[in-house]
């Protein structure tokens, strides 16, 4: 008896040295599931249909059929190949009327022969929309030959154009469209564009100009698409804004005997000769003053008006300067002069406002002369 306990013992104790001698690999077990997804949960207020793809995601189960079911009624029936199938909802069998509605979509499908039940979500959304912030902005390239944002402001030039970005989703193809404006929160609408066929690809941007309006307008925009009985709106405004030089900042400039030129549109120091030279600086070391030549297609006018001296509105500033007497040689500056300066380069007028700031005229040593000044210039665009 002891010896048949001791080579059970015996055995077992084999048994287990062998066993964790070996490496512990436990069998995988890979749980396949059906997973539902659908390209397209969401129909526009002005679709008739919605057409989706529905793909039961799975590695190893088969789908053969579904059965798509709304409020416990059977809409289709579809047989699905590759797990996959494309089908098109009709707006009645989803009862969807109006944007924010919902809708539960139950899908019965038969994996591998057995009916598995899924479900999602279809949502009712708008079509129509218009730019938000109402004007596109967009790079483009200043002069400088550097990528900025263009402004997105209406200004009250009355040439002044801006694009107001408009757009209506829907697969629908009979959709018209009517795009009205008014003036004010108390204004009436008036249509721009009435009972139109919308065509996505030519209707894109509305025309806005700064004319027929006051500095400080607020515009306001309809867009009213409509497909049979079904509609939808989307709503719009601008504000007329102010042309100021402050799209531009301010330049601190020194022109001395060293350096006499200054070419104001790129900012920088160069040889008088130059033909982008717009500012010379000129002595009288007779009667110790200073001054200024303006060249190529440079000149200024100097601003007196104390309502103007520090005037930033463009409209303004090249009112006062056409109503003035520009010239091109200043011959006596005075630390606090203002000028409003106008320069035409490359068929482009520049309008801006020149500050004098400091003046220095040594009489011992006329060699060491400067002055300073900060100025603000920009294209005067009628484009913008």
């Amino acid at each position: 008896m002891k010896r048949n306990i001791f080579n059970i013992i015996s055995i077992l104790v084999v048994v287990l040295v062998l066993f964790s001698c070996k490496k512990f690999e436990p069998e995988e077990i890979y749980y396949d599931s059906v997973l539902l997804d659908l390209s397209n949960t969401k129909m526009t207020v002005l679709d008739k249909t919605l057409t989706t793809t529905i793909d039961f995601v799975s590695k190893t189960k088969n789908v053969s059929s579904a059965d798509l079911i709304v409020g416990g009624n059977k809409i289709k029936t579809a047989s699905v190949s590759g797990n996959k199938v494309t089908v098109t909802l009709n707006r009645s069998e989803l009862g969807l009327k109006k944007i924010g509605d919902k809708v539960k979509l139950n899908i019965n499908a038969t994996v591998d022969g057995k009916v598995k039940e899924m479900w999602t979500v279809l949502k009712m959304v708008g079509s129509a929309s218009m730019e938000e912030y109402t004007i596109k902005s967009k790079l483009k390239k200043n002069d400088a030959g550097k990528y900025e944002e263009d402004p997105s402001e209406v200004y009250q030039l009355s040439d002044v154009v801006k694009k107001l970005m408009y757009g209506i989703k829907t697969s629908s193809k009979d959709v018209k469209f009517t795009i009205s404006q008014k003036v004010g929160k108390g204004g009436t609408f008036s249509d721009l564009i009435a009972d139109k066929v919308y065509e996505p690809k030519k209707d894109t941007a509305l025309n806005i100009k700064g004319s027929g309006y006051a500095l400080g307008d607020t515009i306001f925009y309809r867009l009213v698409a409509k497909v049979d009985s079904w509609s939808d709106t989307a709503y719009s405004q601008v504000v007329i804004m102010p042309y100021n030089l402050n799209s531009k900042k301010s330049v601190s400039a020194k022109v001395d005997v060293e350096k006499s030129g200054f070419d104001l549109i790129s900012a920088a120091s160069c040889p008088v000769s130059s033909d982008t030279c717009n500012i010379q600086l000129t002595q009288d070391n007779v009667n110790f003053t200073q001054g200024f030549n303006t060249l190529n297609s440079a000149s200024v006018v100097r601003v007196t008006d104390a309502s103007l001296l520090k005037c930033n509105n463009l409209p303004q500033i090249k009112a006062h300067y056409d109503a003035g007497s520009p010239v091109t040689s200043v011959t006596d500056i005075k630390e606090g002069y203002v000028y409003f300066v106008k320069v035409v380069r490359d068929s482009k007028e520049y309008y801006g406002r020149m500050n004098i700031t400091t003046l220095c005229s040594n009489n011992n040593q006329p060699g060491d002369d400067f002055f300073e000044f900060s100025y603000n210039i920009v294209k005067y665009d009628i484009q913008q």
